[in-house]
């Protein structure tokens, strides 16, 4: 579970466990074969080298989360989906939009070379949203919970319809909420 920044995180965490072998429901499955088995999204974002190696041996002996549940997730950190609705919502949402680019480099780490902070922004470990069909078709049962008049809104309409296009029906379901900033389940 995870909710906002943690949300994303959560997802990220779930691709990361799914990208390797992982125990799926006591048996191990590979997720990926031959040249597939590091891309993680369309966009040639791999883990390649030490990183994979490194990774592949951590998950080795986790299993994916029996299900995901998911408050407001930040799944974009690039803000670069066209159904985005960070700006229009903006207005309904309590979110900062002064500090929107400050945010994602903070969250990545400042050492990276400016030019080399789009590639991460839109790495799937950073922003889940870019996230393969392929690697999604291993997610466990997800809730997503969102508010309407959120920001992020739209990123995870767009997430949830790549799950559902890549599980099967039953185990994806949107939460939308009328008129609900983000995470407005902590308010409660």
């Amino acid at each position: 579970m995870g909710d906002s920044a943690g949300g994303g995180l959560s997802t990220a965490t779930c691709l990361a466990l799914v990208s390797g072998k992982v125990a799926i429901g006591g048996q191990t499955k590979q997720s990926m074969k031959s040249e597939d088995e590091t891309t993680l999204d369309g966009n040639g974002h791999t883990l390649d080298g030490e990183v994979f190696q490194k990774l592949n041996q951590n998950v080795q002996t986790l299993e994916v989360p029996g299900s995901l549940v998911l408050l407001s997730p930040w799944l974009d950190l690039s803000y670069s989906n066209p159904s985005s609705t960070w700006w229009s919502n903006s207005i309904t949402d309590y979110l900062p939009t002064q500090q929107v680019h400050v945010w994602p480099t903070h969250y990545i780490g400042q050492h990276h070379p400016k030019k080399q902070q789009s590639y991460y922004m839109k790495h799937p470990l950073v922003s889940p949203f870019y996230a393969t069909s392929t690697l999604l078709s291993y997610f466990p049962p997800t809730l997503l919970v969102v508010g309407e008049a959120e920001q992020l809104y739209g990123d995870c309409r767009s997430f949830y319809n790549k799950l559902y296009q890549s599980l099967p029906s039953k185990w994806v379901h949107l939460n939308v909420v009328k008129d609900m900033p983000h995470v407005f389940l902590a308010f409660g």
